[in-house]
């Protein structure tokens, strides 16, 4: 797959590509940002088990060891949601403020159970570094709960906002996140054939509205949407899980083989869950 931008759908026994295009992008550097700044503006991470669900894999696990690899690029908060899969009506949440290794202890890991998860390390552009902007972010919809985890600054917040106002959409925090995510909740004014909900035309719709340079994770149950924006100008980075048989000298044959499939903002903390790179996302 060649193309400016892609999104991703990963599911826990399949794997699909969708290829996207993004119009009228545009690379933005927020003014809060200088080249003396010790931060890259957060890092978002991702994580699907493979095979049968429930999975031996520790998703949880693999996503806090994922975002202990981000922190520098995102020191104020992190947060951690999973989800069992497609059945599940609840997502399981752990967010809080300061360093990675200071907020998860083992406990907090292992309640949180999922054959998916995302993950987020956030430095702040826009909204404060307060409790109630902590990412992912998780809405309830029609079709179910979404999470979304950015990277990136809105360049059109400002007229994006009065959209969803003027739809009665209500907005409880200052960030481009939270606008991202409800720009996702919100019915295209076409509507969807029979009802339907489709997240990947939600999601094309959302690269054409948002101009910027992002990368971002969206997980619905039992699939993550991984994209960035049409200059690739926002890292992102999968990986495979391999067994730990296939570190020992065992010939690992194709793709059904792994443990499981992650999506980073950078592949530096892929070596210390056992995940090997594959590539961009394109």
């Amino acid at each position: 797959l060649r193309s400016q931008s892609e999104l991703l759908g990963f599911s826990g026994c399949t794997k699909k590509f969708i290829v996207l295009h993004s119009e009228n992008g545009r690379i933005y550097r927020p003014e809060k940002m200088t080249d003396t700044d010790l931060h890259e503006a957060c890092g978002v991470f991702g994580c699907v088990a493979t095979g049968t669900w429930p999975t031996q894999l520790d998703v949880a696990h693999t996503i806090y060891l994922g975002l202990v690899g981000l922190q520098h690029r995102g020191q104020e908060s992190a947060g951690i949601v999973t989800s069992l899969g497609a059945e599940d009506s609840k997502f399981k949440t752990k967010k809080g403020m300061g360093l990675v290794t200071h907020i998860y202890a083992e406990e907090d890991i292992a309640k949180l159970k999922g054959n998916i998860g995302i993950g987020h390390t956030r430095y702040s552009t826009q909204g404060e570094s307060e409790i109630q902007n902590i990412q992912p972010f998780v809405v309830e919809t029609e079709h179910g709960l979404i999470a979304v985890a950015h990277n990136g600054e809105l360049v059109n917040a400002k007229s994006l906002k009065k959209k969803l106002l003027r739809h009665g959409v209500g907005l409880s925090t200052g960030s481009d996140s939270e606008l991202i995510t409800q720009l996702l909740t919100h019915l295209p004014e076409c509507g969807e054939p029979q009802g339907l909900v489709n997240w990947v035309g939600r999601i094309k719709r959302i690269m054409t509205e948002t101009l910027t340079s992002y990368s971002l994770v969206i997980m619905h149950h039992d699939k993550i949407y991984a994209l960035r924006d049409p200059f690739g100008n926002r890292p992102l980075c999968i990986g495979k899980l391999y067994p730990a048989a296939a570190f020992s000298g065992k010939k690992v044959i194709s793709d059904d083989d792994v443990d499981g499939w992650v999506v980073s903002s950078e592949s530096c903390n892929f070596n210390s869950m056992g995940a090997r790179y594959y590539r961009e996302v394109l």
